[in-house]
């Protein structure tokens, strides 16, 4: 006897079960997850880790940039400071 394509069980397809409404509703699974709600939620994710991301970044370039331009201050003061040097001991003594 040959059954039906509709009436054979196909091995690679799981064998779901219905729930109740009331049980349905405090399960939490991507399943009961709305497709509509997923699709908004992933973008807001990425874009916030995006954004957060930026601002840390953002963050460690401003020190980056703060520790130069106190070096750079501290190689000026030094420059300034052996120049007059070299000046003193440069000049004729009287």
């Amino acid at each position: 006897m040959v059954f039906p394509r509709a009436a054979r069980k196909n091995h690679t397809q799981k064998e779901t079960t219905t729930l109740p409404k009331a049980q349905y509703a405090n399960c939490v699974s991507p399943k009961n997850v709305n497709d509509e709600e997923e699709i908004l939620v992933m973008p807001k994710l990425f874009w916030s880790i995006v954004i957060v991301s930026l601002a840390i970044w953002i963050a460690m370039l401003q020190r980056r940039l703060h520790a130069a331009q106190m070096r750079g201050d501290m190689y000026r003061d030094i420059s300034t400071r052996l120049d007059r040097r070299v000046v003193e001991l440069t000049q004729p003594r009287q």
